[in-house]
């Protein structure tokens, strides 16, 4: 692989980050947790229909901007091009 990250989900403990910061792949940050994810996933909704006030949405944004994904785009669906 060209890239490899690594990335915390919303349970990555905040004591493990100086670890993750040492290690050989770059850590870009963990996901934060937000209510509405867990809502819409037990619905069956996409995630991409968060709302750009959600805690989850701006940490993903911000984890794909450290990888080098498009710095201009203003939602996930056009930083993921989907």
């Amino acid at each position: 692989y060209e890239n490899y990250y690594l990335v915390g989900g919303f349970r990555f403990p905040e004591e493990l980050k100086k670890k993750a910061e040492q290690q050989t792949f770059k850590y870009l940050g963990k996901v934060e947790y937000d209510e509405e994810v867990m809502e819409k996933n037990f619905q069956g909704n996409s995630l991409l229909e968060l709302p750009e006030t959600s805690r989850a949405y701006d940490s993903v944004k911000d984890i794909l901007r450290k990888a080098g994904y498009d710095k201009k785009a203003l939602s996930l669906s056009d930083l993921l091009n989907v």
